[in-house]
């Protein structure tokens, strides 16, 4: 079976602390031998992306999601 060596996307919703979250992301990106992109948007930054129908919110709702932490409910 192939390995997958694609980038992994991961999408953060809410007011998180950024250089948190790369200190989290290195050791995993070590680990898993992938890239992980991420983006962050606080929930205003969401709703207002979500209303004006903005391409990358409207591509996120609907490609297929693993979530971490939260559900589809949330979004």
């Amino acid at each position: 079976m192939p390995v997958d060596t694609s980038d992994i996307d991961l999408f953060i919703l809410g007011n998180v602390n950024e250089s948190s979250i790369i200190k989290a992301l290195n050791p995993i990106e070590k680990k898993v031998q992938r890239e992980i992109n991420y983006t962050i948007y606080n929930l205003k930054e969401y709703r207002s992306k979500k209303l004006s129908k903005d391409f990358f919110i409207k591509d996120v709702l609907k490609c297929p999601k693993i979530f971490l932490i939260g559900d589809e409910n949330e979004l």
